[in-house]
């Protein structure tokens, strides 16, 4: 029964986030995880030969984009303590700062006494995903902030690793029986069908690729 709009993208759902956009955030963490270990401060913020707009100054020696979204949790951007760099760079805060806030705010909200995770981006990401379709994105006030932001840090993280889309193989049909063909990243921790909601573990859809090989 239809009831609600989707928060996110506006579309009829029997709830406050829909399901295709509570899947969209379910990729976006894994993303997440995958593309912050892909972070290189080496790698050119500009191509070879271009200006620092607004400055007139050659390219930095680092991308400092890079380096402050890879920085630790809770630990200031290295753009704000270096008074060196230009001043057109705003500055970005962290992928492990985001994702902690976010962590504290539903651990408060929630009122369970959880324990956080280690402040890592891959320990985070796992604790959010595990509370964002089972509570979050139901009951969370900030649902939609939440998914928003995380397709948006998604979108920094592919632009500044240059990884534009995910390296994706095929890993069985969907044993949910609607007959999809499913496809996952090395990194993902599940995979779920966009079409019915099934979802498979690490374990099963690796079993069921390494089935699918031995047969072929």
């Amino acid at each position: 029964m239809i009831e609600y709009r989707c928060a996110v993208c506006g579309h009829d759902s029997d709830t406050t986030i829909c399901r295709h956009c509570q899947h969209a955030v379910d990729r976006a963490l894994d993303a997440i995880t995958n593309l912050h270990t892909h972070l290189d401060p080496r790698r050119p913020a500009t191509p070879p030969g271009e200006r620092v707009r607004g400055t007139g100054e050659i390219p930095l020696p680092i991308n400092i984009t890079a380096v402050d979204l890879a920085a630790p949790a809770r630990q200031p951007t290295l753009t704000h303590t270096a008074r060196q760099w230009p001043q057109d760079h705003q500055g970005h805060q962290s992928v492990a700062t985001t994702l902690d806030q976010w962590a504290h705010d539903w651990r408060d909200l929630r009122g369970h006494g959880e324990r956080l995770p280690s402040p890592t981006v891959a320990e985070l990401s796992t604790w959010l995903k595990a509370r964002w379709g089972t509570w979050a994105a139901h009951e969370h006030p900030a649902a939609a902030e939440f998914a928003d932001e995380m397709t948006e840090l998604e979108r920094t993280l592919r632009r500044v690793t240059g990884i534009d889309r995910d390296q994706t193989q095929p890993v069985g049909d969907c044993p949910g029986g609607c007959g999809t063909r499913l496809r996952a990243t090395p990194w993902q921790t599940s995979v779920e069908c966009r079409r019915c909601g099934t979802r498979w573990d690490r374990g099963q859809w690796g079993e069921l690729a390494a089935a699918i090989r031995e047969a072929a």
